[in-house]
């Protein structure tokens, strides 16, 4: 029942709900200043995906709250399930405008907001929306580099008590991972390491 009326049905009520206001906003535009709507589409679209970033930073602290390295969670606890809603809103969020994003600013922005610690002003690159599957997991030191799709789990699944459990991903000074990468729970990226391309970095893994 979860599966099929809570989680799937919850991110599109918010995303609809979001893009009402500036929907109204746009007609009534193009009928004040006579401007044909089609010219108005692209700025309802990049304004809408903004405010769609801020939602989703919103509900992360809402439903998910802020999760510490070595916390660990019953897989059918509360707060999973509350999880599993915010991961659908992200995804939704990303599909629709953030995904482009990534590799600028408002991506290392959208990261800090959602508790990530990145040096978005010291020259951080971050390419991959696999970099905020637990965004308050990650951090990223000065010079950082993240390529295209590397996934970096914050979480994991063991058998014992059926628990999910939590653990930080460091990113070193002028490092870099790859693109396609995969680095598991507690991976240490040293200053000036390479991961390179379609590499796996093991749970606990120091990179030099």
């Amino acid at each position: 029942m979860w599966l099929i009326s809570v989680q799937p049905f919850l991110p599109y009520f918010l995303m609809g709900f979001m893009i009402f206001a500036p929907l109204k906003c746009l007609f009534y535009m193009s009928d004040t200043i006579q401007v044909r709507k089609h010219w108005l589409l692209t700025l309802f679209w990049v304004v809408t995906g903004l405010l769609g970033g801020i939602l989703c930073a919103m509900t992360k602290w809402i439903l998910v709250g802020i999760k510490k390295g070595g916390e660990s969670q019953l897989n059918w606890s509360k707060g999973i399930f509350s999880d599993t809603i915010w991961q659908a809103i992200r995804t939704l969020v990303g599909d629709y405008f953030l995904e482009i994003t990534s590799g600028s600013f408002l991506f290392r922005i959208w990261m800090k907001l959602m508790g990530s610690e990145v040096s978005w002003d010291e020259g951080t690159f971050i390419d991959s929306m696999g970099a905020v599957l637990n965004p308050e997991m990650v951090r990223v030191d000065k010079y950082g580099s993240i390529g295209r799709e590397a996934l970096l789990f914050g979480h994991i699944y063991e058998g014992e008590g059926g628990k999910v459990k939590y653990s930080k991903i460091k990113i070193g000074e002028s490092s870099y991972v790859g693109s396609r990468v995969v680095a598991m729970p507690r991976v240490t990226i040293d200053n000036k390491a390479t991961v390179g391309d379609l590499s796996l970095a093991m749970k606990g893994e120091l990179v030099k």
